[in-house]
């Protein structure tokens, strides 16, 4: 039997996917001396969120890192249990386990290979706190049970969207539908940020906020920035202090 035909072949780690549009847009970051979380990526922040349908968005380092700060956001720790597929890369297992809680693994459906639904129920305890589903290759997991029993017992789902920039469900994009959306753009995903980087997308204010806390260092400032987290004048007037880190968190 022959193999189908490739229609994009990008062949991203022997470069060439990139062009003069991808070399220039380096060169402009570099000739703007190249700022941490500067407006490059809250462009790219913005403009992700609209694609994906969603209302907030916050830039990683990874998609290792994304999934570990949505997990931080909501609280696992030790004693919670994590419920995600065997067949999957294991950060998405990883986040879980280095944050102390238990991992156990629902069974895939043989025909698309994803988390099957109808095994998800059976393997439900009081202290399940979080659902990974994953969506390999590209293609979506069946979202309606998942998200059904979510609401029925009371977990959260982080979609491990790594595989699935672009997926749609029942036209719903990839990571719209949980809790948090976890996406990866290392060189060997489906797009690529030459060779790193990661994306958080949620609808939820309050878990954006601690997204965004935990991924630089639970720090917050005075005024506008691009990285930190807004420090509230109200509790902390001006002069006092220049920055605040809230140790309740960082510990």
């Amino acid at each position: 039997m022959s193999s189908p035909e490739i229609k994009f072949d990008l062949q991203i780690k022997f470069g060439n996917a990139y062009g003069p549009e991808e070399e220039k847009a380096v060169l402009d970051v570099l000739r703007k001396n190249a700022p941490t979380s500067g407006e490059a990526c809250i462009q790219f922040e913005t403009d992700f969120a609209a694609y994906c349908g969603t209302k907030h968005a916050r830039v990683t380092s990874n998609g290792t890192g994304a999934l570990f700060v949505s997990l931080v956001a909501l609280g696992v720790g030790p004693g919670d249990r994590v419920l995600t597929t065997p067949l999957t890369w294991i950060a998405t297992a990883a986040a879980a386990t280095t944050l102390g809680a238990d991992v156990d693994f629902v069974d895939i459906d043989p025909v698309t290979y994803n988390l099957d639904p109808n095994k998800l129920e059976e393997k439900l305890t009081p202290n399940t706190r979080v659902v990974i589903p994953v969506h390999l290759y590209g293609q979506c997991c069946d979202m309606d049970p998942i998200l059904d029993l979510a609401e029925k017992h009371g977990f959260a789902v982080v979609e491990d969207a790594c595989h699935a920039v672009g997926g749609e469900y029942k036209g719903r994009k990839a990571g719209a539908m949980g809790t948090t959306g976890c996406f990866s753009f290392h060189e060997q995903k489906n797009m690529s940020t030459l060779g790193e980087g990661g994306m958080v997308v949620t609808d939820d204010p309050d878990v954006f906020e601690r997204i965004a806390l935990y991924r630089s260092h639970c720090t917050r400032v005075y005024g506008k920035s691009t990285k930190y987290c807004r420090l509230d004048e109200t509790r902390f007037p001006m002069g006092k202090r220049f920055w605040w880190q809230d140790f309740d968190d960082t510990g």
